[in-house]
């Protein structure tokens, strides 16, 4: 089926965290495509007096096709279509519509083939096809229904407005997603500017203590663990206080556990928050006192968004990255909302500390961090 590939080559590649929707997937995909294919086949030779090993064997052949074109075809889609935490359900929806149609036409040769001999051959294998995907998809739906997450917009309130935003005065440093730039904006969404260019192989905002000054400086990092190469991009640009620390950015490359950064008072730190650096990356959240837990995602057979870069400030609202989108959550009422496109943002917390204010240099030169340390 086409939907089964879809989940299973992400997944292999970040084998640290198995799911159950990654485990259905895969079992579906080496054994499970077989059992549909001998059941269809039975099917098609009962309705339509085929011969019924004819019948099983191009059943079988049938689903292993659909299922690895699926992975090619369904994942492109995804990714071109780019939808967003307002979209994505919807998108969904008629992803399983696509998928039911584009798997009775891919199907639709190989039941031709095993209807060999038959009046009006292409009418019924395209009725024959019809059938069979009806019969698998009230069987392949239930299942992937049960073993898929999309929680984080479900179960939360999505909010186009940013209206609902305590931290105004807070601002964003991120990368933007195409060109390669860095840019910022106030977190309700106002004076958004794009700085200046950065090289695209640069991939992670992190911040770190300026040399004698209470101020720190705003870094840019990119290479593999080991031989990183960091580079200051913004010096000095905003008070030590009023940033999360970030020294220690490689923590977000390490398995399992990845702590949030916290911009809260400590006596407000009663919820903590973070993610995991695996395929399915949620965003995760223990209430101290009482015992309570709370996890987000979007995991599905056609689309999985990963959780990363998150920052916790005052008044338990959380801002993250969802796979290319910048999100805010207020946790207290559950609202969700799109800030802007981008990759690994980076708080300031007040309009005095680094806020968007005039137009910044055309550009400004990258200096190695160990010149500022």
């Amino acid at each position: 089926m086409l939907a089964l590939a879809a989940v299973l080559m992400p997944a292999l590649a970040h084998a640290d965290v198995v799911t159950p929707l990654m485990m259905a997937t895969s079992l579906h995909l080496f054994i499970g495509n077989a059992l549909i294919g001998i059941g269809e086949g039975i099917l098609i030779a009962f309705i339509f007096k085929a011969r019924i090993l004819r019948a099983i064997l191009w059943m079988v052949a049938a689903n292993y096709f659909s299922a690895w074109i699926g992975w090619a075809g369904l994942l492109g889609a995804g990714s071109a279509l780019r939808p967003d935490i307002y979209s994505v359900q919807t998108l969904l929806g008629w992803a399983i519509v696509a998928s039911f149609t584009a798997t009775i036409l891919l199907e639709w040769p190989f039941i031709w083939l095993a209807l060999k001999g038959r009046t009006h051959r292409s009418k019924a294998a395209l009725l024959a096809s019809l059938i069979a995907q009806t019969a698998s998809y009230a069987v392949i739906v239930p299942l992937y229904y049960s073993t898929s997450d999309v929680s984080l917009c479900a179960k939360t309130h999505l909010e186009r407005s940013l209206a609902f935003v305590k931290n105004k005065d807070a601002v964003v440093y991120y990368i933007v997603p195409e060109g390669g730039a860095l840019a910022r904006m106030h977190l309700d969404g106002s004076s958004g500017e794009t700085l200046m260019a950065i090289d695209p192989g640069y991939f992670q905002l992190f911040t770190r203590k300026a040399q004698d000054s209470g101020m720190s400086d705003l870094c840019l990092v990119k290479g593999p663990i080991g031989s990183r190469d960091e580079k200051v991009v913004l010096p000095a640009f905003a008070p030590t206080a009023a940033v999360a620390e970030d020294e220690d950015y490689q923590t977000r490359d390490h398995l399992y556990r990845v702590p949030a950064l916290d911009l809260r008072p400590e006596k407000d730190r009663e919820w903590e928050f973070l993610t995991y650096d695996a395929f399915q990356a949620p965003l995760v959240a223990f209430g101290k006192s009482k015992g309570e837990s709370l996890s987000l995602v979007v995991e599905s057979p056609f689309l999985t968004w990963r959780v990363s870069n998150v920052t916790v400030l005052p008044n338990d609202e959380v801002l993250f990255q969802l796979d290319d989108q910048i999100v805010i959550l207020d946790r207290t009422s559950m609202k969700l909302a799109l800030i802007t496109r981008g990759y690994s943002p980076m708080v300031v917390l007040d309009r005095g500390a680094g806020a968007p204010s005039g137009k910044p240099p055309e550009s400004l030169p990258l200096t190695d961090t160990k010149d500022n340390t």
